[in-house]
């Protein structure tokens, strides 16, 4: 019985490292657009990292639930088949901006849970960058890299292994919560 949890561990782990070496390169583009972001935020409101990172990565994460959010939900406004809607039944131009813009303040909270889901990973992240840098004398972007390769690697663990249901609650709050 021992011997059937070696080779499961081993394939765990490695399932971990090939996952964690897919979703780097997309979420190293996305922690260098979000550090300079926060620098220019650092610098023009003399922030500290903490605010300046949390603004940060709220702007991006409410830009990409706005980029996930809309493509999908404009899509389905032509294919609907209500026939023909009596004229006092039909939504005013004011009803309909109401409707854009709760969208919009739900988007918002949305990307707010996200950016606060995310600080802790930036943390992780710059403790290992920072890690990488004196134990193995890595600069730059190279650093960088490697310390979003090591925080990945745990995310996906914790995700995958013990809370499991968080992905499928982040798409659903995010298509369908507070609505």
């Amino acid at each position: 019985m021992a011997l059937e949890l070696v080779p499961l561990v081993v394939n765990t782990v490695f399932d971990l490292l090939r996952l964690s070496a897919l979703t780097v390169l997309p979420a190293f583009v996305l922690a260098l657009l979000t550090n300079a972001l926060r620098k220019r935020l650092a610098a023009g409101f003399q922030w500290t990292w903490l605010k300046s990172a949390l603004v940060a990565l709220f702007l991006v994460a409410f830009a990409l639930i706005n980029l996930v959010y809309w493509p999908d939900w404009l899509s389905t406004l032509g294919k609907a088949t209500y026939g023909e809607i009596p004229p006092e039944f039909r939504p005013t131009l004011p009803e309909t901006v109401f409707g854009y813009v709760m969208v919009e303040a739900r988007l918002l909270f949305v990307a707010l849970v996200l950016a606060l889901l995310a600080l802790p990973l930036a943390f992780t992240a710059l403790y290992w960058k920072e890690h990488c840098q004196r134990k193995w004398g890595l600069r730059g972007w190279l650093s960088t890299l490697a310390g979003l390769y090591c925080t990945l690697f745990l995310a996906w663990a914790v995700v995958l292994l013990v809370f499991p249901w968080s992905i499928t609650g982040i798409l659903y709050l995010v298509y369908f919560g507070l609505g």
